[in-house]
């Protein structure tokens, strides 16, 4: 998940930069240079966004490509979610009534 907030910062500093066009040389057959312009392909920001959010759900699974690692974080991934569903758990309460006066 702590890819998320980078994501974000890099999407918004090149929106902000006005990087539209992108320049390139190109040589032609006979040796001469010709410049190019292409507009880059930019990802609107829900897009994006949710891109980033599936990765940030997708990335605890993600690590098992190193075995041992990344089955001791979800692990302690596992761990920490159950003390916290504990935690925030809410108290039975019981209702008995109505009673007439």
């Amino acid at each position: 998940m702590s890819a998320v907030p980078i994501g974000v910062s890099q999407m918004i500093k090149e929106k902000n930069s006005g990087q539209a066009k992108v320049l390139a040389v190109v040589t032609e057959s006979d040796g001469t240079a010709a410049e190019s312009s292409s507009q880059s392909s930019q990802v609107s920001f829900g897009t994006g966004l949710a891109y980033l959010a599936l990765l940030g759900l997708a990335s605890p699974f993600l690590e098992l490509a190193e075995p041992l690692s990344g089955l001791i974080g979800l692990v302690i991934l596992f761990v920490g979610l159950r003390i916290a569903w504990r935690m925030t758990a809410g108290a039975k309460i019981e209702i008995r009534g109505p009673y007439n006066n």
